[in-house]
């Protein structure tokens, strides 16, 4: 079992720097703090093996506790058992916290009010609610045994359904805002339930949740949905437990071992079992007819207190189960049958002394070009890994700072210098110097957890997929210029088709089975500077590979320090869209924009609004799980921001001069931009000591990050979107066979439509061709969709800015072998010729207000106003219809005579003979059809045709 002791003979066991700045404070004080996706204890990861203890009935103190003789046996046994943390729904006494510290036990508190009320109807009620959490606070919170107060328990859901969500969450937010000001040490949280999964406050320290669920699998699937719903929080479940009236003892002692280890196993902070003991009372009466405990009323031991216990000590483990002791029990997943073995019939021996399978031997790569400023911090910390056996390799893409300086006092990593090639290519010679089975990929400006490598493996094994990523959070050591761009949109996000799934790992935080990636060629060396996390992770998807997330595999990862550093950042990413736009075009809208299948997430408000989420409430809202369905659609207030917008306001202003009201659109355009951008500048959660420049810089990033991104992925497609070079294509296309016919005439269909026509006599067809055409294609650096499966098309091929190309394909079968393949070629305009034309035919109409109003003014026999005003607009308007005509002209004869040549290359490569049009369709006529169906010539197998 690894615990959290390093494991690596290179380093020493220190926290990272972000955790050490952190827990620095409050680990003086002996406090819990939440970092990340864990919890922490004096530097070190802290995880909640916790029970629930009451509540009790009155004792002489007024307490709902037993005496104190009792507390003290109950809690020595409690900690017996392993358990470090217990739950109270009552306020404590400071003796009673004296004894829970005497026993190392940390206690989370929940502080009762009259939730259960309609609370916002009377003011007393939510001032009492203020007053306890901050007389609670105040008293308790400071005392070194409390690791955190719940400042509410399940607020019914008709009563939040009743209010609304939204004023519910704002009213939690000023009760946690309480405790903080309280007890700033103290962490603050809301105990949720799957009812009222919906509710979402922004200043929790961490989730909460209540979950009963005995089905094993459909607990792993809801844990692995909050997971997404934590966010970058720590998850705790607040309760969960078995009764064992309606289960017997036995079964109540297997699910429960069952439960901590699929806590551990989902990458949960930790869970409290419900409960302690039988002797519980609620709404002031005993409870006698549910028997949750792990005791009973007299504190008589149950069989899951010792299947507990054992569950307790083993967890979290991170070593793999051995192969029979997986298949023990037939049905179970790797977690039950860890957890079946240590129920109340099991044998921890039995585990212990069964054969493991060993851990895969990973090799982590770290990319750097010019990192000097983070590489130490990011070396440091992947040297202090908790895995047992992997290797560091830094691959050095031509550096010109101090990185070969920092590179030389870490001698363990196995350090490789290059001049710059590129991200891809420096990931893909790290890929191949590597000897570990997963290859596992970060950034100089990371830092990653000690755990980071434990989850990613045992999500790799455990999930059964070919590829994993975790979250990459933003460390609150950051300064406040890298603190706004986290909140800002353009970070990387990862994308979840669904709980488990993911679409996109983002390239700082991604692992792989390494013959996995050598199966798909590695990462695309033109991808430079970004985006090949995105054409890995949809190479992936498109070979039929499965990419899975492990929500407790964390990096903390640095985000751009300046205000410039974070638009050259949007500029790389606005060309990898137009890159990726040009191989995966089938994955992107007509203005460019990436079409995610999945949903975005992203940590804070780093991401653009989505549209609003739908909610499963059930009827008359009694759903037990009421369901949170995200949607992948982008927000009205996020078309605000994006270029084409704004280029559409300053359209409709230069129109100005002749329609006036055109300003007042314009200026009601700009006005929604900025409203657009102030939002989500509004309400983002901030630091109590943020500067006051904080909101106006974020709103500022969010206002121009979608231009800035636009224009460039724009800048990039106009430029080298281009159809290849004829040289480039003349040296990639074939050499036809010596005495086989090469066409080049093409029957004309309409003025930007023809077809081109082969034959064969051994059988070969449009197969043949397209798999001839996309590997002639892929020489020449022809982009295009070659894997158009919702398409009616079979091949689109990226043109010029103004046009693309269609491709479709038919091969007739006419017996004994023969052969004669179609192929029709579409070329299209492009959504830049269209916006062309539509300007052009909005400054045309304008053009002509211009000239009857100048007329109509008595600008004809005006000596100070030449008639040359009148018609400069026209004459502009003309010129600009001609020039387009001109360049659609060129365009269409550019990317008729290429895709020509790639065609009847690409035939002559498969093996296919070029046809004489009207002799083959005489001769076919007089040998196979003597009376044809069409006497006219017009026949769809062979019409009469004129050549171009």
């Amino acid at each position: 079992m690894l615990s959290g002791q390093n494991l690596h003979p290179c380093g020493n066991s220190a926290l990272p720097p972000e955790a050490e700045r952190v827990s620095a404070d409050d680990s003086a004080r002996n406090r819990v703090c939440a970092h990340g996706k864990l919890l922490r204890l004096h530097g070190e990861r802290w995880y909640i093996k916790g029970l629930t203890y009451g509540p009790f009935a009155f004792n002489d103190c007024g307490n709902h506790l037993p005496d104190r003789a009792q507390v003290r046996k109950d809690l020595a046994h409690i900690s017996r058992l392993g358990c470090n943390a217990i739950r109270l729904y009552h306020l404590p006494s400071p003796s009673f916290l004296d004894d829970a510290s005497d026993q190392n036990l940390r206690v989370l508190i929940d502080v009762p009010w009259d939730k259960h009320r309609c609370f916002f109807e009377d003011w007393s009620s939510q001032r009492e609610a203020l007053q306890r959490i901050t007389t609670a606070a105040r008293d308790l919170g400071g005392h070194p045994a409390v690791f955190g107060i719940s400042v509410a328990n399940e607020i019914p859901k008709d009563v939040v359904r009743f209010y609304g969500a939204k004023r519910v969450e704002r009213f939690i937010d000023s009760l946690v805002d309480a405790v903080k000001q309280q007890a700033p040490g103290c962490l603050a949280t809301y105990t949720n339930y799957p009812s009222t999964e919906f509710l979402s406050p922004t200043r929790l320290d961490f989730y909460c949740t209540n979950v009963y669920l005995e089905d094993g699998d459909v607990l792993g699937q809801y844990l692995d949905r909050l997971q997404h719903i934590a966010g970058g929080l720590p998850l705790v479940l607040g309760e969960y437990g078995v009764d064992s009236l309606r289960a017997s003892p036995g079964r109540q002692a297997e699910l429960l071992a069952r439960h901590v280890g699929r806590v551990f196993h989902h990458g949960l902070a930790g869970s409290f079992v419900f409960s302690y003991t039988d002797d519980w009372v609620a709404g002031g009466q005993r409870v006698e007819d549910w028997a949750f405990g792990i005791t009973d009323v007299h504190r008589i031991e149950k069989p899951a207190a010792p299947a507990l216990s054992r569950a307790w000590a083993l967890a979290p483990t991170f070593e793999p189960l051995s192969v029979d002791a997986t298949m023990a029990s037939p049905g179970l997943d790797h977690a039950g049958a860890w957890a079946a073995g240590l129920g109340a019939q099991g044998d921890l021996g039995r585990v212990a002394r069964e054969p493991v399978i060993p851990f895969p031997r990973v090799s982590v790569v770290v990319c750097s070009l010019n990192g000097a400023a983070t590489l130490r911090e990011c070396l440091s910390s992947l040297l202090r890994l908790d895995y047992p056996n992997y290797e560091v390799i830094l691959v050095d893409d031509g550096s010109t700072d101090e990185t070969p300086q920092i590179v030389n006092d870490f001698p363990t990593v196995k350090t490789i210098r290059q001049e710059n090639a590129g991200l891809s290519a420096a990931r893909n010679v790290g890929a191949r110097v590597a000897t570990g089975e997963v290859i596992a990929y970060t950034d100089s400006d990371c830092v990653a957890d000690e755990a980071w490598l434990l989850y990613l493996v045992r999500g790799l094994r455990e999930q059964g997929v070919d590829a994993i990523g975790g979250p990459n959070i933003a460390p609150a050591s950051d300064g406040w210029v890298a603190r706004c761009v986290a909140a800002s949109p353009g970070g990387p996000s990862h994308v979840m088709l669904d709980d488990r799934r993911a679409e996109h790992i983002p390239g700082c935080n991604m692992a792989f089975w390494r013959d996995r990636l050598a199966e798909i060629g590695g990462f695309d060396p033109p991808f430079r500077q970004a985006g090949d996390d995105v054409d890995i992770c949809w190479r992936f998807l498109d070979a039929g590979l499965t990419i899975g997330y492990a929500p407790a595999a964390v990096v903390w990862h640095h985000r751009r320090a300046t205000i410039r550093g974070y638009f050259l950042q949007q500029k790389g990413y606005g060309r990898a869209e137009a890159m990726l736009h040009f191989k995966h075009p089938r994955r992107f809208n007509a203005f460019g924009c990436s079409r995610w299948n999945g949903i975005i997430y992203g940590h804070g408000s780093g991401q653009p609004p989505a549209a609003s989420s739908s909610v499963y409430h059930g009827r008359f809202g009694s759903g037990l799980f009421q369901i949170v369905y995200r949607r992948n659609e982008a927000s009205l207030w996020t078309y605000y921001t994006l270029l084409e917008w704004q280029v559409l306001a300053f359209l409709f202003l230069s129109v100005a001069p002749v329609f006036p009201a055109a300003v007042v659109v314009a200026g009601t355009m700009l006005m929604l931009t900025l409203l657009a951008a102030a939002r989500p500048a509004a309400r983002v959660v901030l630091a109590p000591d943020a500067p006051w420049w904080c909101r106006i810089l974020i709103g500022f990033l969010h206002m121009l990050q979608p231009s800035v991104r636009a224009w460039h992925r724009y800048f990039y497609r106009l430029r080298y979107g281009l159809l290849p070079h004829s040289d480039v294509l003349s040296s990639a296309i074939a050499t036809p066979e010596p005495g086989r016919r090469d066409s080049t005439e093409t029957k004309r269909i309409s003025p930007q439509t023809f077809d081109l026509y082969w034959e064969s006599h051994v059988g070969r067809g449009r197969e043949e061709l397209l798999d001839a055409l996309v590997n002639l294609a892929s020489r020449a650096g022809w982009p295009g969709d070659f894997h158009a499966e919702w398409e009616t098309y079979d091949v689109e091929l990226c043109g010029t800015p103004w046009h693309r190309i269609r491709l479709w394909t038919a091969t007739e079968e006419l017996g004994d072998q023969r052969r004669f393949t179609r192929v029709r070629c579409a070329i299209r305009p492009t959504m830049a010729m269209y916006a062309l034309s539509i300007v052009l035919a909005i400054w045309t109409i304008a053009a002509c207000f211009w000239a009857i109003e100048y007329w109509a003014g008595g600008g004809a026999r005006s000596i100070v106003h030449p008639h040359i005003l009148a018609l400069a607009p026209a004459m502009t308007v003309c010129g600009g219809w001609a020039l387009l005509g001109i360049v659609t002209a060129r365009s269409v004869r550019r990317c008729r005579d290429s895709v020509r040549t790639l065609v009847s290359s690409a035939a002559a490569a498969a093996g296919l003979d070029a046809v004489n049009l009207v002799s083959s369709v005489a001769s076919r006529r007089d040998s196979d059809d003597p009376e044809p169906d069409h006497e006219d010539g017009n026949s769809d197998d062979f019409p009469t045709m004129q050549v171009a």
